[in-house]
């Protein structure tokens, strides 16, 4: 069964291109919001391997969904993404338990990496 992937990302490009690659590239499900709002009511009705969550969103911060994310997912992976390459982010991101920070913009190889290594 292919692993299930919850991108949440606002800039329409980037979500397209990141769901594109992950169904393409490695044959994941993917599923995609643009909102804290939108993510939230997947997270309530799907079960999710791994989460690539932008930080800063229109109606909200990446980091609120982690908590609903991994109370009914406990073996979710997280990934965090963020152009705001500052270490205040990659330092919070730490302290919330996040698995892997990427840095926006990014290589897809380097993408790519992070997500088998996270599924495994």
């Amino acid at each position: 069964m292919s692993k299930r992937v919850l991108i949440v990302e606002d800039e329409s490009e980037i979500r397209s291109i990141c769901k594109s690659i992950l169904e393409k590239t490695i044959g994941l499900h993917v599923h995609a919001a643009d909102s804290v709002q939108s993510a939230l009511e997947l997270i309530q009705t799907q079960q999710f391997d791994l989460a690539v969550l932008d930080v800063h969103l229109g109606d909200g911060v990446g980091f609120e969904l982690l908590a609903p994310l991994l109370d009914r997912n406990p073996n979710c992976q997280t990934m965090i993404m963020t152009a705001y390459n500052q270490c205040s982010e990659e330092q919070k991101a730490c302290d919330y338990g996040v698995n892997f920070f990427l840095g926006k913009p990014f290589q897809k190889d380097m993408f790519v990496k992070a997500v088998q290594t996270l599924i495994k």
